[in-house]
């Protein structure tokens, strides 16, 4: 299990108790601000202690950046150039707003901030990420168990607070640190869900959310209602409401087939140690057809595989600005999928490429049910763009490989002579696509990745015969 640490040093000049050298410590070997256990940055320990005690709420309860994305920054560290694409055509203005969101944003969660008169240190971001948390350096990104890591942020605080107690001094920051808990039951929401406090005040005063009583309360990722008013944050309070009481309208009705198809599935993938989310979506794929017995030579129906798994599938047509589907799992509601027909992805398709995306859109919704549901975040799956890229990349991966498998796209590019060129390319995902149901961009994915086994790169080839992979 990875671990973090925190090193506080002894003071450096006996008349300054508060100075001292600080370093971070995963696993034993040094993280930050080098990966090495020989260099410490001289800091002043109430410094760290201010940050974690003004900042306690966000590190604890936020896990949604503060613009809105098509697709979330892969890291905290890419949160500024990713924002800064999207300013090439804004008013000077508008740039002024997002910059002043992201800079608050970053003085939460990049501790190294808070040293004053300290420039050009590298960044230490801590980020939630639903039971992990983020911490990023710029050249390194690890996923630490959330307790783990709030708990080594708890000893930092207490260690701080315990050695200022001693040298009889920052009374004050003690006692503040000594009562963090204490935030107000709307910033909790607001923090929580990832809203405006007018949004979160509205939402409470209507009752589609109710405000925790504790932060441990909040802090605790498990309500379905609650994860699916956040992936919707970005909406309108209205269309937050249609996507919750959508969510309320599936009933309670555990499945026990799923439960144990989800439970080899994470556990299989566990004891494989995949690391990456296109590998790990690829394998529970393979997991899910070999426990249904699903042969790598049958067209997959979807339908009945998700119905046999006692998942109730809606498809309905509805407004709602960018909501593609609704995967809900948790103690309250579900399991169920609901499919928005009338979204614009689906909308303007004909006919049988419509079938195909919602056909897509169904398996991408049951990975999160057997992958994510444990922790009923990702099992709420409305807006991508709020999504993290890594859950995203994995349910992609288990899509394309559960509806074309890599072998089956392989034996069409084979059966065509391993062609190279467009046009005979093009053929072959036409015939992908009209054998297996797929869309273009799922044949031309596929195909592209059992190519690239056989050590063929047609990348770019195919990204012109099907842009949006």
């Amino acid at each position: 299990m990875t671990q973090l640490a925190f090193f506080l040093s002894d003071p450096i000049d006996p008349k300054a108790p508060t100075f001292v050298g600080f370093r971070v410590v995963l696993d034993g070997e040094g993280l930050w601000p080098l990966e090495t256990n020989d260099v410490n940055i001289d800091i002043f320990i109430d410094d760290i202690l201010d940050y974690l005690t003004d900042f306690w709420g966000s590190l604890l309860l936020e896990q949604t950046y503060p613009l809105e994305f098509d697709e979330q920054p892969s890291r905290p560290s890419d949160l500024y150039a990713k924002a800064a694409s999207r300013w090439i055509n804004f008013s000077e203005n508008q740039i002024e707003n997002e910059q002043s969101l992201v800079s608050a944003f970053e003085e939460a969660h990049n501790l190294p901030l808070c040293f004053d008169g300290q420039f050009g240190l590298p960044p230490l971001w801590i980020l939630r990420e639903h039971n992990n948390m983020l911490i990023d350096t710029g050249e390194k990104l690890v996923r630490i168990n959330f307790e783990d890591t709030v708990s080594a942020l708890v000893q930092l605080g207490d260690e701080i607070a315990t050695r200022l107690e001693k040298a009889n001094i920052k009374s004050s920051l003690v006692a503040a640190w000594r009562s963090r808990d204490n935030i107000s039951g709307i910033r909790m929401v607001e923090l929580r869900v990832g809203l405006s406090e007018q949004k979160a005040e509205e939402l409470v005063k209507t009752k589609y959310l109710i405000m925790p009583n504790t932060i441990f309360e909040a802090m605790n990722d498990n309500n379905e209602l609650v994860i699916a008013a956040r992936m919707a944050g970005a909406l309108s309070v209205e269309e937050i409401k249609r996507i919750i009481n959508l969510a309320k309208s599936f009933p309670c009705r555990p499945s026990k087939l799923l439960a144990d198809l989800a439970m080899d599935v994470r556990s299989i993938m566990s004891n494989k140690k995949v690391i990456m989310p296109f590998d790990q979506g690829e394998l529970a794929a393979r997991i899910v057809r070999e426990k249904c017995r699903i042969d790598t030579d049958e067209v997959l129906d979807i339908d009945t595989l998700v119905h046999s798994l006692g998942i109730e599938v809606k498809k309905i047509s509805i407004s709602l600005t960018g909501m593609m589907g609704l995967a809900i799992s948790g103690s309250m509601h579900g399991p169920g999928i609901l499919l928005n027909k009338k979204c614009d992805h689906f909308k303007y398709a004909r006919e049988a490429a419509r079938e195909a995306m919602l056909r897509y859109t169904l398996a991408h919704e049951l990975c999160h049910l057997l992958v994510d549901g444990e922790h009923s975040f990702a099992a709420v799956d409305v807006l991508r763009g709020r999504m993290s890229p890594a859950i995203e990349s994995r349910a992609q991966s288990f899509a394309g490989e559960l509806l074309l498998p890599t072998r089956l796209a392989r034996s069409v590019w084979e059966a065509h002579k391993r062609p190279t060129t467009s046009t005979e390319l093009n053929t072959v995902v036409e015939e992908a696509v009209q054998n297996y149901n797929v869309t273009r961009s799922v044949a031309a994915w596929k195909i592209e990745h059992a190519a690239r086994e056989s050590d063929v790169d047609l990348h770019q080839v195919l990204r012109q015969l099907a842009p949006y992979r």
